[in-house]
Order: structure tokens, then sequence, then C-alpha cells
């Protein structure tokens, strides 16, 4: 299987806090696992707004997440953009609205505890 964490999860996958089944289906060696490139965006602006505490440099938590826990880094391509933009309005959040684009784009599924995602139709994992 091939998954997509969305920020929520991401941050949770650091904290060793992901729920039971995220956890199983993440841990499973024969899945791969993305992180998309507009998580770091928003982890770096909720944290510069004050939103979130977060304390690591994103070039080094990149390298982290690449690097010793594995993951792989999803770039945002304009055909992910094209897709997130032409979506309905079930969920305003535009990174969240970006993971949805690129889920729906490169048929990956997402480990997230919205579930908004499910307005979209995109395979979703959480509890």
């Amino acid at each position: 299987m091939r998954l997509l964490l969305d920020t929520q999860s991401l941050i949770l996958v650091g904290q060793g806090r992901l729920p039971a089944r995220a956890k199983e289906v993440y841990s499973d060696k024969d899945n791969e696992v993305y992180f998309s490139l507009v998580s770091l965006w928003e982890i770096g602006i909720k944290t510069a707004v004050g939103k979130l505490r977060f304390k690591r440099n994103l070039k080094d938590y990149h390298d982290l997440l690449v690097e010793e826990l594995n993951l792989a880094p999803l770039s945002i391509e304009a055909t992910h953009i094209e897709r997130a933009v032409r979506l309905p309005f079930h969920h305003r959040d535009p990174f969240d609205r970006l993971i949805i684009g690129q889920s729906l784009t490169e048929r990956l599924c997402v480990l997230s505890g919205d579930v908004q995602f499910d307005a979209y139709k995109c395979d979703r994992i959480w509890d």
C-alpha cells in the first residue's frame, strides 16, 4: 500500500502517538510511506504565527524524516495544485486541500484523523 501522511499524522509519528490502526498500517514494512512538502510549509507557518510549538529547524526535520524514519518526500507538482483548486469546498484548509489533491492524483491512501477528507472519496485510514 502507498500511504501519504497528513500534517497531523506526520507530527504524531514523531511523537509516537498514532492511534492503533494508523500505527499498524504505518509500521507495515511492505507499505511505501510519503509525507508532503506542504506539511513542512504548514508546520513552519503555524509555528511562526504561534499556533504550534515546533522547536526543530525544518530542513533538519526533513532530513530526519527521510534518513531516520525512511519516509519519502512528495513534492508539490502543478498537477497536484490543479486537482486541489478544482475540488469542491467541503474542506477549506488550503494545506489539507493540497494533500487531498496529491492523494487523489497519486492514488495514495491518506493517514489522517480528519473525517472531512472522506467527502472527497480519497482512501483514508485512522482508527
